[in-house]
C-alpha cells in the first residue's frame, strides 16, 4: 500500500486450512460436520510502517484482505475463514491481538507469547 510515494504497508495472503478446534469445534459438531480442518485464506504478514501506524493503514489492509477472501471463496473454491496468527507483545501497544479483535477476529486458541491463531467466518461477516 503507498500513501503519496511512501510505501506504508503491505499484506500477504496463502492458502491454508483452520484446525477445528476449542469452541468452533462444538458449533461444527453441532452441526454434525465433523472435518479436522476446513479451508481458509491465511493473512501470512501484515505490516504498516512505523511512521504510518495509528492512522488506518493496518485496518485498509485487512479490508483488502477481506475483499480479496471474498472473492476467492465466492468465486473459485470456497473458502470458508480469513485467519492469521497475531503476534504476541507485552507491550499492549504493539500486541496485534487487540487490533485483530477490534476487526472482528475470534482467537481459536488462546496463547500468551509467541503468536496466538486467530480467524474470522467469511459466511457471518
Amino acid at each position: 500500500m503507498f500513501y503519496k510515494t511512501n510505501l506504508v504497508g503491505y499484506v500477504t495472503l496463502l492458502c491454508d486450512s483452520l484446525r477445528v478446534e476449542g469452541d468452533i469445534k462444538d458449533y461444527f459438531k453441532h452441526k454434525n460436520i465433523l472435518y479436522k480442518t476446513l479451508p481458509a485464506i491465511k493473512i501470512g504478514r501484515l505490516a504498516v510502517d512505523n511512521n504510518f501506524q495509528r492512522q488506518g493503514f493496518g485496518k485498509r489492509l485487512v479490508h483488502i484482505a477481506y475483499a480479496y477472501a471474498k472473492e476467492v471463496s465466492n468465486n473459485y473454491c470456497g473458502c470458508r475463514f480469513l485467519i492469521l496468527d497475531a503476534k504476541r507483545n507485552k507491550d499492549k501497544e504493539k500486541d496485534s491481538l487487540h487490533f485483530y479483535k477490534k476487526m472482528n477476529f475470534k482467537v481459536l486458541k488462546e496463547r500468551v507469547k509467541g503468536t496466538t491463531p486467530m480467524y474470522f467466518d467469511l459466511m457471518y461477516n
